[in-house]
């Protein structure tokens, strides 16, 4: 309710109500609220400022203003009145107080109650000497009443203070009474201005609203908090002619001052210069270039103010303003040379400066700031009326660099303006400066056995001593009593640091590249920088490389003697309410702003270089998800399929425990955190800068006040570190909010309890279904957010001993958390346990009843232990941002609230956003902008997870938009089909959401589908599980929903194959998702069922299936391959197998239909009509029996660990001609190439096994190698004209020898063809001075082919070339090819191969695939650009190597072009290397997913509905040129279109004309018959074009609004 009440302001509010019972109605009456509003808010005292009635019935509440010697307390009360009624229900606000105080003993009137207490409080206020204003309802005669006679006598003196605002007695309150029963009432000491009794009904209620104005003196003092101005930057670097002028000066000054040589000279000191005189030096050599810096900063430009916006008119008066101010300041003796006084106020036409008198001076600037103000008010017409005349003299000179800024400062001004209405009304309150804190008790911080004792002594503070190396390496012994936990984490660092021996940084030290790279595209209003250095200063420098020079070669100095710059130790904490009002201590958002260099320098060293080289080593843990190229959707997936949905389908026990870490970033102890990183390869000297300038760092606390001066730091810990005893070092470790470093910092941290928490056995083991890749998974984390995962094997151990582990896994990690300086946080942490129970054979989640009394613990540092909070598997709970619970299975069609809370969660969004912009003034074009760019992205956040089906999502959006309509200006009753129609097809292009979550689906699928991480390998390891769990072959998803979803469980798959199946899309994937077949003749069990049998039969054939761990019809027999094995008859428990079936409790109605099944697939004695044939790899038994030719021995493998045991003849039995009985031996044997038969046995009841069948093994086929390289290109499934000179063999020996050079292009001719591209690429040896050439030619659609694409296919040719050169050599090492590009694009997508692709990114699937081919190379391939066309420019002898070859390769590719087309040969779009393609209408989608759903959906939807409205045939819908119309909308205002769409689906529902045929085949545009558009035609016939989008103009008429084509 408090949100209601001046939304985006800040407020002070309190509400009370009725608390004591239960609720007896769902709108129960009673309650008041009282709030401050802006700067009135800031008197509130923070402590004891707001308060309500003590019998919590909410009969008064109050705020106190002033914290001084002035204080006035405000209270809204109401006062109940005696229903008449004798059947309310005991719903009145009488008879809920009458029965609380009833409860106590008190049979008094509840009025008379309120009275007495309320006297009462006021009273103590009064005796204390406080102001009381009172506002209520007494439901009395205010002023005759019981109670204002109480309240005018002696000591309290309160009176009416609307009538002395008024000058007359308050009207009647209630529009149906005749007394005054409401008003203001207020002590004697306060001072009453105007006031105002409004009429009946302009407030909320029935009762008046009346307002009263009181002096501020008299409520507290009328001193309002000083707010604190920060200095504004004066360096704007988006101005060229500002970042020109600061480099200039600063180079200047630089210089003259020979800032250069000083470094040059600190670079090479001698070895005889202690540290402390080296940090001395430095620190000086820093001061004065930041004094150079603040100089040129402050001549680049002049600041000017904007609250007036400026124009000529008014900067004549603001030049004025500031001169009489100078003036007077000369008054005041300030001024000691007035020349330039006289010269300002001579060209400003201020008349006699020095000789006016002080007073007319003062009058002068008075009348000067009244008329600014009122120049205030037309300022904006002014400001646009003088950026259009300087726009019209820019065009009229012909300067363009001066039109292009004109017109940039134009859209960002109106850009901002629009933005900022939109945000002031959209937009929640937003937290700000606090001017008062809150601290509530606790808070003590963990410490770490880091961080005192005999190990810190020994390892140092930062682990620089010897005793850091020998636990690197494996041979320190700690000291007795050292905590086993922490030896088992430093023990894994241990681990860590043997693996990435050997594998340090290339190059510690920054380069300019790297400087520029990152300036370039920084944002420059980030805050940062103590000093001043902002961010604005870097991004100057990036434009000049001898002060990109100057920065990066003093952090290299830093870093090379591990000593930070005294600059770097200073650091701005800056306090922000994360929710308005709340001032709580753990409830602000303290941003720790460091130097905006320093900062860099941890960013580039530690983000970039540190954890680019973990992740090429592979060493990121899967479980981390707050890495580059993840977001926690990527976190929430992995939990819902890897985890939640292996539950759902293997039906086995599992426990997820949601554990925060506290304080991750501020407590994480530097020890820990400097071996971490020395064990990825860090230097201790880029570690000591780091974690010794967080030490030392001075923080300075800035409030709405101003900068705390004296500030807080380490400098208190003496300078001899041994003294540890006066400050407890755990006040100085963390790693600091807002660092750069700390991300990848707590990143290793973790990454090193991940590792000691694994090297125990803790966590789950992921296991993919049939191709045995295993991975353990424990937990998902992103930063602090933490969910250890915990998953039983089936039938392994009881449920009792499962939760056991889970307490001992659980324990253990919060121990390692400890021991780094954390903790656990008992308040936000919870688990889940996931148990099934079986209901006539179908798994079903035991709710929280059902479950065993089970508690779990996690350890505090005060050495107690807390329970955490088990939650029911039917609610979710918010972790990552999004709403997930394990049992996501729908409720029934029949319930009225199907949606998951997560989707409801999103619907709430745009409802909360329906009702800020309801009643604003926003404008419909306004409205319409904002929910699109602002609430459809916060809707949108979390779709991907949601496990709702389509018409769920469907419909729940469809009822919020019927809510939304009438607020964007629609009528809500419009046909549902015109409301997420696009807008090309006259659709109001509501965003449809199941289509979203599809296209967003496809999106992060395709991001992970093959990739070797941890969420690729949960990807794949959810899609095989689907395979198992459904029986069904290959690629489930070309498969027909509605038909086969009965055979899944309820999963993110499973879901999203309904909607694949819901929108018509289709989904390839690559051939490795197909299972191998065992034996020759093989099939899929269920396939052979599900051609055979009814579909109804199919749910319980399935459920025997995966008992009997059936999914290969070879499973089913003996080595013989014609009779069906006794036990899959039988039913009775199925042999091992390596792969991992769901555990399934059938019915006996299932095992009958698996008698049927079987006789239905065999024949009635269960014996195969067509027998299997010889095996071609090992089966997928657990178990494999293989045996001699003369069976003289038996061996037994064990596929899962690997171990083989012997089984030989038995000495004492009877050999027959049956068979023998085998013994084990207890010995293993090695499986050579003596065995030369599978055999399948039969336990023996005398203890031994016989050999039933047997079976010999399969022949190993010779693997086919290319011979050379033109034999491996040609095995590519696309051909290429290509011409080798020779076999190719050279280029591999040219890779090896470092001597290839190569350049690739490509060309489009759109005058040619315009579905056409194709690319070139050249390779050239400068050793033998052979040239290759290679070209390929693709035929897509209009809009797909471009000059863009063929660059890309060019670099797609590379990379297969090289693949399969890498394939041919005996060698991986390689020196690094550099390519030749002229695309910028090409370049960038080589250089940034892991990072995401954006949603729209063009071109994306040959960029996908590109960028594959380039990961797999074993060959490093360098781009670089070159600039083409240079022969144009240029002598062939004046261009490089490179460019003539680029020049070449221009020309290959366009001859190709213009022959393929003469030939009619092309390449096939589909490319090698290419794991997942979606096809939409039968097209494969080139680049975004959305948009090409969005156009298949939305073209068959209005075809549909303009056919069934008889707007439009189908037959003549295609006929309508629906792309021009498509791209004119696009280019309307938003208001304009809207209008257009509107007027056009209201002609369609009144007129009758459009029921007729009007459309005509030839002519590019229609009369207006059809509707208020012309609608434009495509040319049928062969020759014609359609019209281009230029030639479409537009008007708008009051009437009617028109499309032409021009001329």
């Amino acid at each position: 309710m408090i949100d209601l009440l001046a939304p985006t302001q800040a407020k002070r509010a309190t509400v009370a109500h009725n608390t004591t019972g239960d609720l007896l109605h769902r709108n129960q009456r009673d309650g008041t609220m009282i709030s401050a509003i802006g700067r009135l808010c800031d008197t509130v005292s923070s402590t004891d400022g707001i308060g309500r009635d003590p019998t919590n019935l909410g009969r008064w509440c109050w705020i106190q203003l002033g914290n001084d010697d002035i204080r006035t307390y405000v209270v809204a009360a109401y006062i109940p009145c005696k229903p008449g009624r004798i059947n309310s229900a005991g719903e009145t606000v009488w008879e809920q107080q009458q029965c609380y105080f009833h409860s106590i003993g008190d049979f008094r009137d509840p009025d008379v109650i309120m009275m007495d207490d309320l006297i009462t409080q006021i009273q103590s206020w009064r005796f204390a000497g406080h102001e009381v204003i009172l506002s209520l309802d007494a439901n009395q005669n205010v002023y005759d009443g019981e109670l204002a006679t109480r309240l005018g006598e002696a000591p309290i003196n309160m009176c009416c203070l609307l009538e002395q605002a008024i000058g007359a007695k308050a009207p009647n309150s209630h529009f149906r009474g005749n007394k005054p029963i409401t008003t203001i009432f207020g002590s004697n000491g306060l001072t009453v201005g105007d006031g105002m009794a409004y009429p009946h009904w302009y407030g909320v209620g029935d009762h008046r609203v009346f307002v009263v104005e009181v002096s501020a003196a008299s409520l507290f003092g009328g001193k309002y908090p000083t707010i604190g101005s920060p200095k504004a930057r004066t360096l704007n670097c988006k101005i060229s002619r500002c970042r020109k002028q600061y480099n200039s000066v600063l180079k200047s000054l630089c210089d003259r001052h020979k800032m250069h040589e000083k470094l040059l000279h600190l670079k090479h000191l001698d070895e005889s210069v202690t540290p402390a005189q080296y940090q001395l030096m430095h620190n000086k050599w820093d001061n004065e270039l930041g004094d150079f810096m603040a100089s040129a900063e402050d001549q680049c430009t002049k600041f000017k103010s904007s609250l007036i916006e400026y124009s000529p008119t008014v900067g004549v008066f603001i030049k004025r303003r500031s001169i009489l101010k100078w003036i007077l300041r000369w008054y005041d003796g300030k001024v000691p040379d007035v020349r330039n006084l006289l010269r300002a106020a001579k060209r400003n036409n201020v008349e006699n400066p020095l000789t006016t008198s002080r007073e007319d001076i003062e009058a002068r600037l008075v009348a000067c700031i009244g008329h600014l103000m009122e120049l205030k008010k037309i300022a904006p017409e002014l400001r646009r009326k003088h950026l259009l005349s300087c726009l019209i003299e820019a065009r009229k000179r012909g300067d363009d660099t001066a039109v292009a800024e004109i017109l940039r400062i134009c859209r960002k001004e109106c850009d901002r303006k629009r933005q900022l209405a939109i945000d002031k009304v959209v937009k929640p309150g937003q937290g700000r400066m606090v001017m008062a804190v809150q601290v509530s008790e606790g808070g003590e911080l963990t410490t770490s056995p880091l961080s005192a004792g005999r190990l810190l002594e020994e390892i140092g503070q930062f682990a620089e001593k010897e005793a850091a190396a020998s636990i690197l390496d494996g041979t320190y012994e700690f000291p007795e009593g050292t905590d086993c936990v922490l030896i088992e984490l430093l023990q894994e660092a241990a681990r860590l640091r043997v693996e990435f021996e050997g594998t340090g940084m290339d190059d510690s030290r920054l380069s300019v590249e790297d400087f520029i790279d990152f300036w370039k595209s920084a944002r420059e209003k980030t805050s940062s920088s103590d000093s001043g250095r902002h961010f604005g200063h870097y991004i100057a420098a990036s434009d000049d490389p001898e002060l990109a020079v100057l920065h990066v070669e003093s952090m290299n100095i830093a870093a090379k003697y591990g000593l930070p710059l005294d600059s770097w130790k200073s650091a701005l904490t800056v306090l922000l309410e994360k929710v308005m009002g709340n001032q709580l201590i753990e409830k602000l958002r303290a941003i720790c702003l460091l130097e905006a260099d320093f900062n860099w320098w941890l960013k580039i060293t530690f983000a970039r270089k540190m954890m680019a080289r973990v992740r090429k080593e592979g060493h990121v843990p899967m479980e981390q998800f707050a890495t580059a190229g993840k977001c926690p959707i990527d976190g929430s997936m992995c939990k819902q399929m890897g985890f939640f949905d292996r539950a759902m389908t293997l039906h086995v026990p599992a426990v997820m425990n949601s554990v925060d870490a506290e304080q991750c970033y501020d407590a994480v102890n530097h020890g820990a955190t400097s071996l971490a990183m020395q064990a990825y390869g860090m230097s201790i000297e880029q570690v000591c800068v780091y974690l010794s300038a967080m030490c030392d760092m001075a923080y300075h606390v800035k409030t709405a006040f101003k900068r705390d001066e004296t500030g807080f730091s380490g400098d208190i810990v003496p300078h001899n570190r041994d003294q540890y005893a006066l400050v407890p070092l755990s006040y100085f470790n963390g790693l600091g909010q807002g660092s750069g470093g700390a991300p990848p910092a707590w990143q290793v941290v973790s990454s090193l309890m991940l590792g000691a928490y694994k090297h125990r056995g803790y966590g789950m083991s992921s296991r993919c279904a049939w191709s045995r890749m295993v991975k353990k998974i424990a937990a998902i984390l992103f930063v602090d957010d933490c969910d250890l995962l915990h998953m039983a094997l089936c039938g392994m151990i009881s449920l009792v001993q499962f939760l056991l582990r889970v307490q001992a896994e659980l324990y253990f990690w919060a121990r390692l958390l400890q021991v780094t300086g954390g903790d656990l946080k008992p308040a936000k942490s919870f688990w889940y346990l996931i148990a099934f129970k079986f209901v006539r054979g179908v798994p079903v989640m035991r709710r929280l009843s059902d479950l065993p009394k089970f508690k779990l613990y996690i350890p505090q540092h005060d050495g107690t232990d807390v329970a955490i909070e088990m939650i029911d598997v039917k609610l979710a709970k918010k972790t990552l941002g999004i709403y997930t619970r394990p049992d996501s299975i729908p409720k029934p069609i029949s319930s009225k609230d199907r949606a998951s809370q997560q989707l409801q969660s999103m619907v709430e969004k745009g409802s909360k956003w329906r009702k800020r912009v309801d009643g604003s003034n926003l404008s419909n074009r306004d409205r319409w902008y904002s929910f699109f760019k602002q609430t459809k992205l916060s809707m949108g956040y979390g779709l991907v997870p949601t496990m709702d089906s389509p018409d769920v999502v469907t419909n729940s959006f469809q009822a919020l938009y019927f809510m939304t309509l009438p607020t964007l200006g629609v009528n809500r009753y419009i046909t549902l089909g015109w409301r997420m129609l696009p807008v090309k097809y006259q659709g109001l292009g509501l965003p449809n959401m199941a289509l979203e979550k599809l296209a967003e689906s496809l999106a992060w699928l395709q991001r992970f589908w093959g990739v070797h991480d941890g969420a690729g390998h949960v990807v794949r390891e959810a899609y095989e599980r689907l395979q198992i769990e459904t029986g069904l072959e290959g690629n489930v998803f070309k498969r027909s929903f509605k038909k086969f979803g009965i055979l899944a469980s309820h999963t993110w798959y499973k879901v999203f194959w309904e909607y694949l199946d819901h929108f018509g899309v289709s989904l390839e994937l690559d051939d490795t998702i197909n299972v191998p077949m065992t034996r020759e003749r093989d099939s899929v069990f269920m396939e052979l069922v599900v051609r055979k049998m009814d579909r109804s039969d199919w749910v319980g054939v399935n459920r025997m299936r995966k008992k009997m761990k059936v999914y290969l019809f070879s499973q089913l027999s003996y080595c013989d391959g014609h009779t069906v094995k006794d036990t899959v008859i039988q039913g009775r428990d199925a042999d091992p197998s390596t792969i991992e079936f769901p555990y399934e409790e059938p019915t006996s109605s299932d095992r009958r239909l698996w008698q049927k099944a079987l006789r239905t697939l065999t024949s009635v004695n269960y014996r195969f009509q067509i027998p299997l044939g010889y095996f071609t790899r090992l089966p997928y038994d657990r178990f494999i029996w293989f045996t001699t030719m003369d069976r003289q021995r038996l061996l037994r493998v064990d596929q899962e660990n690997m171990m083989s045991t012997l089984y030989l003849p038995s000495a004492s039995h009877r050999r027959t001609r049956q068979s023998a009985l085998y013994q084990d031996t207890g010995r293993s044997d090695i499986l050579s190439c003596i065995y030369t038969q599978f055999a399948w046995v039969q336990a023996s009841s005398s203890g031994g096994v016989t050999i039933r069948s047997t079976l010999d093994l399969p022949v190993e086929k010779p693997v086919d190698k290319p011979r050379c390289l033109l034999d491996a290109i040609r095995r590519l499934p696309n051909r290429q004209h290509m011409d080798l000179d020779g076999d190719g063999n050279w280029i591999i020996d040219a890779l090896l020898r470092g001597t290839l050079a190569v350049a690739h292009d490509g060309s489009f001719k759109e005058h040619v063809d315009m579905s056409v591209c194709s690319a070139g690429l050249v390779q050239f040896c400068t050793y033998t001075n052979r040239l290759a050439t290679i070209s390929c030619v693709e035929k897509t659609r209009p809009g797909t082919a471009s000059s863009y694409r063929g660059e890309l296919l060019g670099g797609l040719l590379l990379a297969l070339i090289v693949y399969c050169a890498g394939e041919i050599m005996e060698t991986n090492t390689c020196p690094s090819v550099v390519v030749a590009c002229d695309n910028m694009g090409v370049v960038n997508h080589s250089r940034n191969r892991y990072r995401p692709l954006k949603e729209k990114q063009r071109q994306a699937d040959v960029i996908r695939c590109f960028r594959a081919i380039l990961s797999k190379c074993s060959v490093d391939i360098n781009y670089e650009h070159v600039y083409g066309h240079q022969d144009e420019k240029a002598s062939w002898d004046a261009l490089t190597l490179h460019q003539r070859l680029n020049v070449i390769a221009d020309k290959l590719a366009g001859d190709a072009l213009l022959r393929a087309i003469r030939e009619n040969t092309f390449i096939s779009s589909l490319f090698p290397f290419e794991s997942f393609r979606v096809f939409v209408g039968g097209a494969k989608t080139t680049s975004s997913i959305k948009q090409a759903i969005y156009e298949d959906w939305g073209r068959k939807a209005a075809r549909d509905l303009m056919s069934k409205r008889n707007i439009v045939t189908a037959d003549n819908f295609d006929m309508i040129y629906w792309e021009g119309l498509g791209e004119a909308m696009h280019k309307c205002f938003a208001s304009m279109s809207l209008n257009m769409s509107r007027t056009f689906k209201e002609r369609i529902d009144n007129c009758q004309e459009m029921r007729r045929k009007v459309l005509r085949t030839s002519a590019p545009a229609v009369d207006n018959v059809m509707s208020p558009l012309v609608i434009l035609l495509a040319a049928q016939t062969t020759g014609e074009q359609r019209c281009s989008r230029s030639q479409l103009i537009f008007w708008q008429t009051s009437s009617r609004r028109r499309i032409w084509t021009d001329g």
